[in-house]
C-alpha cells in the first residue's frame, strides 16, 4: 500500500477548525456496522463486525462512489471472507494494527499513524514517538480549537 507521508501538520498550518470527521453515515448489515465519514478531501469508511474492525485509508471524493465501492465489500464480509486489498485490520493489543486518540496506527518498517481529519500519514522510529507526535498534534489542535470558539479569552 502506497502511504502519502506528508510534514507535520504544525508546518502545514492547517486549519483545524474547518476539519471534522463526524459520522455522516452508518450502514448496518446484519452483524456488520460501516461508519462513513466526512474529512478534508472527501469521505472515508471503517468497518465493524462480529469478529473484526477494519480501517480503510482511501479517501473518496464523492459519497456515491464511496457507497458504491463499500457495498460489495460488506456482501464479502457478510459471505465470511475477509477484506483484503488496502483494508487494515485492527486489533486492541497494539502489536501491530491498532487506534490511538482515534488514529488508525501500524507498525510496519516504522510506526505510522494516519491522521483522520487529514487522512496524511505520520512515521515515527518508535510506539512511544509516534504517540507523542500524535499528541502534539491533538493538542496544537485543541489549542486552536480553543481559540476559535473563545477569541475573547486571554492566554
Amino acid at each position: 500500500m502506497a502511504t502519502k507521508v506528508e510534514p507535520s501538520i504544525l508546518k502545514k498550518g492547517v486549519d483545524v477548525s474547518e476539519v471534522s470527521t463526524k459520522v455522516v453515515q452508518i450502514i448496518p448489515l446484519d452483524d456488520i456496522e460501516a461508519r462513513i465519514y466526512r474529512v478534508e478531501q472527501g469521505y472515508r469508511v471503517e468497518v465493524s463486525s462480529c469478529l473484526s474492525d477494519y480501517w480503510h485509508p482511501g479517501v473518496f471524493w464523492d459519497l456515491q462512489q464511496l457507497e458504491a465501492w463499500l457495498y460489495p465489500e460488506l456482501e464479502k464480509l457478510n459471505a465470511g471472507f475477509a477484506l483484503g486489498g488496502d483494508w487494515m485490520m485492527l486489533e486492541g493489543d497494539f502489536d501491530g494494527n491498532g487506534k490511538y486518540r482515534d488514529w488508525f496506527i501500524c507498525q510496519a518498517q516504522n510506526w505510522q499513524g494516519f491522521d483522520p481529519m487529514t487522512n496524511c500519514c505520520y512515521s515515527a522510529p518508535s510506539y512511544m514517538a509516534l504517540m507523542a507526535k500524535i499528541d502534539q498534534i491533538e493538542a496544537f489542535r485543541s489549542a486552536n480549537t480553543s481559540e476559535i470558539s473563545n477569541p475573547h479569552s486571554t492566554p
